[in-house]
């Protein structure tokens, strides 16, 4: 049975090879068409976009022996007329010399545009039938599946084989008769109908492996459900505007490639490398525009990728909550490096994902590492930290506002996470810390950073009193220390109260004597 597995992988990876090529290469002599023009079909020809515009043919010189009337040329400046009125009072030049010399600069003027007859916008379809029509095809086939599964048992392997393949053809001619160009909502339509046959393609696919061949492994009835998804929905798709079938084509693909991984080893961190390797490439092929909907396929690229770090954790949990750290900084990155991300699209989608993989990560592997190493976890933060500030600092970044104000916030966080390791040097080096990020505030003029200084300071002194004067004679320590800082930071913070316009944008308002 291991060998029929290893001809079916076979089979549907090499089919899937050749859909990927066939998309893609589509994709890119569609963007080549759009950029040099050529390819396009006629006017008249289906497909044809009609010219925003027509030229209108410079007028010729007006010969001398066939001048019009006076008058009857518009002239082509109002300063001329002017100046051969003036000259033919004056005597300088005839009356035909003057009309020659107005149609030659007439033939002059460029082309006007002239707007091409707008077409009547076709009929759609109205809302509220589009939304019954969904509503009632739903709990019919919910109905029907209902009513499937009861009897399931009872059906012999060729009436399951006969239910789901009829299904899926029929569903596939019903979309296959919608005509997707008349209306988007057509469109939606045709793509509803086509999801609907590819999921029962995948139980159709699942039957004929468990019950028709008898084979019961995960692996291969995954294998099975996820080729006969990608087949389907790349042929429906084939480099085409169709949103979800190449969602389910993107989908299937990176299913057929964890499945075949799964069939060669049992660990699922190699699973988990295979779909984050499949995100990673998704992910550039949306960013450099070489697939059609390339916003939708660098969110599922983004996703894979995050939920292949998932899976390696379950296998290696130290690698796998670097890889997540990684991931996650490099669709922050994506979103926040000028040219990387083309519209505001993407860098939405790669900010959200990667932010969202940070808040999520971050502290688990913070506390993970900082257990068993908390001072290289530590300093690795700082350094980290140090890169943030000096990329918010130099304005190599978008916002570098956050940029600023995350890598504070690490410099101080790491400081901390060497507490695990060097317990008495933790606060020092916080202490430090703080007081270098407030000198830097006074020299750059940062409110950001004096905050995040005067924020250290209060955390580090205390703890730095509290850990070399322990007992209850510190407590009358603290309290001094506490309210001096406080004094201190009140009087820093009012000699540098105009910075925190300056800093969050508003324009410092230039005094009246």
């Amino acid at each position: 049975m291991r060998i029929s597995a290893s001809l079916v992988t076979i089979l549907i990876l090499g089919s899937v090879v050749y859909l990927i090529t066939r998309g893609v290469s589509r994709g890119v002599n569609r963007g080549a068409r759009r950029r040099t023009g050529i390819g396009r079909p006629a006017a008249g020809q289906p497909g044809a976009v009609a010219p925003p515009r027509e030229l209108v043919p410079p007028r010729e010189l007006v010969p001398p022996g066939s001048l019009p009337p006076p008058g009857s040329l518009p002239p082509p400046k109002r300063g001329l007329d002017q100046q051969l009125a003036e000259w033919r009072e004056a005597g300088l030049i005839s009356a035909e010399q003057s009309r020659a010399i107005q149609a030659h600069e007439l033939a002059k003027i460029p082309a006007v545009p002239v707007p091409a007859a707008v077409p009547a916008p076709a009929r759609r379809m109205p809302v509220v039938a589009e939304a019954l029509g969904y509503l009632g095809g739903m709990l019919a086939v919910g109905g029907l599946v209902l009513l499937v599964v009861r009897a399931w048992t009872d059906i012999s392997t060729a009436g399951r084989l006969g239910l789901s393949g009829a299904a899926a053809v029929l569903l596939l001619a019903g979309g296959a008769t919608v005509r997707e160009a008349a209306d988007p909502a057509w469109a939606r339509l045709r793509g509803f109908l086509w999801l609907a046959s590819c999921g029962a393609t995948a139980v159709f696919a699942v039957t004929a492996v468990r019950d028709g061949f008898g084979d019961h492994t995960a692996e291969t009835v995954a294998l099975a459900a996820f080729g006969a998804v990608a087949i389907e929905s790349g042929l429906l798709w084939r480099g085409r505007q169709r949103p979800p079938q190449q969602l389910t084509f993107l989908a299937g693909v990176t299913g057929v490639l964890a499945a075949s991984v799964a069939h060669l080893t049992d660990h699922t961190g190699g699973i988990g490398l295979t779909v984050t390797a499949a995100g990673a490439i998704l992910l550039f092929l949306g960013l450099r525009r070489l697939i059609t909907a390339p916003v939708m396929t660098e969110a599922f690229g983004g996703i894979a990728a995050l939920a292949g770090g998932i899976l390696v954790v379950n296998q290696w949990q130290g690698f796998g909550m670097i890889l997540l750290v990684v991931t996650g900084c490099a669709l922050v990155s994506l979103a926040l490096l000028p040219g990387l991300a083309p519209l505001a699209a993407d860098q939405l989608t790669t900010g959200v994902l990667g932010a969202v993989a940070l808040v999520q990560a971050t502290p688990s592997a913070l506390a993970y590492f900082s257990h068993e190493a908390g001072a290289a976890t530590g300093l690795i933060t700082y350094l980290a930290g140090i890169g943030l500030l000096y990329l918010g600092i130099r304005h190599l970044v978008r916002l570098d506002l956050g940029a600023v104000l995350l890598g504070g916030a690490a410099l101080l966080g790491g400081a901390a996470l060497t507490f695990a390791q060097w317990h008495g040097f933790a606060p020092i080096f916080g202490l430090v810390t703080a007081v270098g990020l407030i000198a830097l505030a006074m020299m750059l003029e940062q409110v950001v950073l004096s905050v995040l200084g005067s924020a250290g300071l209060l955390i580090n002194v205390p703890w730095l009193i509290a850990w070399f004067f322990p007992g209850e004679g510190r407590v009358p320590i603290l309290i001094v220390v506490c309210g001096g800082l406080l004094i201190v930071l009140a009087a820093l913070l009012t000699r540098t109260g105009g910075m925190s316009r300056h800093n969050f944008g508003t324009p410092r308002q230039p005094r009246h004597p």
